[in-house]
């Protein structure tokens, strides 16, 4: 409930850094819900690790929501997985579900295309940590269609491994560059002190 609220209030932004079976998923999409009731979402986007897929919809949408879902594919998974999954290609505007959930793999191939075909409004961005690294393809492509959508919830279980300046690639995707915490290293420099251990 606090985390609804909280994107409620920022707008349609939120970074969800809860830990490993704390409800992120049932969190997104509660929140997503919560956007459709305001006016401010129609359709959602749902990116996650291929091996997610099937999850978010069976443990997620289907259980928690009475709309519609679709998984996104490759051609011969939309030719054996039922209705319920199709590829892109075979997605318009008026063909596509409240929910459509795409693997990493697939999205970042033609990630515009997922959005206009979808005509997604929220993406909610499984796993986010994936983006920690500023230079790495995914980084790239969700900042590259942050513009394209209103809102944005990304989840992770681990928005630190190696340093708290892993956050700022997470921050700089969610606001398209628009905060203030810098790149990493300057955010080292301005945040971390480390002792004499060399612990930060």
């Amino acid at each position: 409930e606090q985390a609804v609220k909280r994107l409620l209030r920022s707008d349609g932004s939120l970074i969800l850094a809860h830990d490993v079976g704390t409800g992120k998923t049932l969190t997104s999409i509660m929140g997503f819900e919560a956007l459709r009731k305001k006016g401010k979402a129609k359709r959602a986007l749902v990116v996650v690790p291929a091996s997610l897929k099937r999850n978010f919809v069976e443990d997620g949408v289907k259980k928690f929501t009475t709309d519609s879902h679709l998984v996104l594919g490759n051609k011969q998974e939309a030719a054996h997985g039922g209705k319920n999954v199709k590829s892109i290609d075979e997605v318009t505007p008026q063909t596509a579900a409240t929910y459509n959930v795409v693997s990493y793999d697939m999205f970042k191939k033609d990630p515009e295309k997922y959005l206009d075909r979808t005509k997604a409004d929220t993406v909610i961005y499984d796993e986010l940590h994936r983006a920690k690294n500023e230079t790495s393809k995914i980084t790239d492509v969700i900042k590259k269609v942050r513009g394209k959508h209103r809102n944005f919830i990304g989840l992770t279980g681990s928005v630190v491994s190696n340093s708290p300046a892993d956050l700022v690639p997470l921050v700089d995707a969610m606001t398209d560059g628009k905060h203030y915490l810098g790149n990493k290293d300057s955010f080292e420099s301005r945040f971390l002190d480390v002792d004499s251990n060399g612990r930060k």
